[in-house]
């Protein structure tokens, strides 16, 4: 009996002392890399790989390479310092070159977030330093999937990573509700708007890498990134910025600058989680890519798009907003999303984001298997009130005859950013050139 006493204590003790080893991790068993837009098996890595030899990849792969080439010194921001590192990463994962294996390091050996003189500036920095810790993510990601040698230095990295993660998750979330920044990230409602998909983003894209890493302080630990990031996710996709309609309540352009963020991170959770659902807190959540309204998204750019390829101009929008749509194709297995990227006046569009999104583009979009030679199926023409448009389409050529009536309503007019004139507007698209006429609501 004593000998079953002391057994019995033995493997509590150990029970325990696995548990205070695990604490905080997030499936601490993958130690696989890559992990975040490639898959690990060497098939994955042998595609990409082959993808940036052939045009129009090749040409968007000579740009990246010109990126690498920039001294961090010309650099006047922390983000345009992450994007360098994230082209030097990547570069090195493809051509095996160590010297832009150690440009990567040496910049996420020192990253900090965007320097302030003021409230209102550290409060838009939010978007900035989430951007920035997403694409250290990624560079991390692309070292370690080359077996790079830190020399010593990957400690560094990745404290550096937690810290800046826990830093932010703290000023944002943990502290108190009335100190400066966060207080005006409530007044802002900034969870419910593209800032809080960016920074939820970037927490998720934390916990992907970091999954490993155990401590006591629960604001550096990936289990409490990856629970927010999941919570609050699936309350902005759900409840915030989108219907079942597909619409993003902060229009086209919006949504594109938000993707360059929430794709990289939802198509990464995917190849982690291998499309399961799990536990996030209380909650048990399906991964992003596996939301009704997510989906949709998709759909909805396609049923508003021009005949150019490009999303209509409205809710405060650049000229010709496109969409990356190729960059779900393989994972939907939808050569019409494909369509939707290649049929277009910007075909392979990757600009017009802060942070630009060419290196995630290159590891997401299959177009051998998925060529973009498949228009919709569906009526050119489509009225949908719940996202406040009606698109009256001759056809799906590029010389076809266009309109959409826009009269937004509910979480279309009220959700995200606010849209402070009432009107109903209406846009002509008509032999390649755009006109308006904006009508005051009644």
């Amino acid at each position: 009996m004593k000998n079953f006493r002391l057994l019995f204590i033995f493997v509590i003790l150990m029970l325990l002392s696995t548990f205070l080893h695990a604490q905080g991790s997030w499936h601490p068993e993958k130690t696989y890399w890559p992990r975040t837009l490639i898959d690990s098996s060497l098939t994955a890595i042998n595609e990409v790989k082959a993808r940036v030899t052939v045009e129009p990849f090749l040409s968007i792969y000579n740009d990246i390479k010109t990126k690498s080439d920039i001294d961090y010194t010309t650099c006047t921001t922390e983000l345009q310092k992450a994007v360098v590192a994230r082209c030097a990463a990547f570069r090195f994962f493809i051509d095996d070159v160590t010297a832009y294996g150690d440009k990567a390091k040496d910049y996420l050996i020192v990253m900090q977030r965007a320097s302030y003189s003021n409230i209102e500036e550290q409060y838009k920095n939010i978007l900035w330093d989430s951007e920035m810790l997403s694409l250290a993510c990624i560079a991390y990601d692309f070292l370690k999937g080359n077996s790079y040698d830190f020399g010593g230095y990957e400690d560094e990295v990745r404290a550096k990573i937690q810290d800046i993660a826990a830093d932010m998750y703290y000023d944002l979330v943990s502290s108190s509700p009335w100190s400066g920044l966060h207080l005006m990230w409530q007044v802002g409602f900034g969870e419910q708007i593209n800032y809080g998909v960016k920074f939820a983003s970037a927490l998720g894209m934390c916990a992907i890498v970091l999954n490993t890493e155990t401590t006591g302080d629960t604001d550096k630990q990936p289990e409490t990134w990856i629970n927010y990031c999941m919570q609050k996710t699936n309350l902005q996709f759900n409840d915030w910025l989108v219907n079942e309609q597909g619409m993003w309540a902060e229009g086209p352009h919006y949504l594109s600058f938000t993707a360059s963020s929430f794709l990289p991170f939802a198509i990464s959770h995917n190849n982690f989680v291998n499309g399961q659902s799990e536990y996030y807190g209380a909650e048990f959540l399906p991964p992003l890519t596996q939301n009704d309204n997510f989906q949709a998204i998709p759909e909805w750019g396609i049923k508003i798009r021009q005949p150019n390829g490009a999303r209509p101009n409205f809710d405060d929008s650049f000229l010709d907003p496109y969409f990356f749509n190729g960059m779900l194709a393989e994972l939907y297995s939808d050569d019409v999303l494909a369509w939707d990227f290649v049929d277009s006046s910007n075909p392979y569009f990757v600009g017009a984001t802060s942070d630009n999104i060419d290196v995630e583009m290159i590891c997401t979009y299959d177009d051998i298997d998925f060529p973009g030679t498949t228009p919709p199926d569906f009526s050119p023409t489509q009225f949908m009130p719940d996202a406040g448009q009606a698109v009256f389409r001759s056809d799906w050529t590029e010389d076809a005859t266009y309109m959409c009536v826009i009269a937004e309503n509910g979480q279309a007019r009220e959700g995200g950013r606010t849209h402070d004139i009432q009107i109903m507007a209406v846009l002509f698209f008509m032999h390649s050139e755009n006109c308006s006429l904006w009508i005051p609501a009644i």
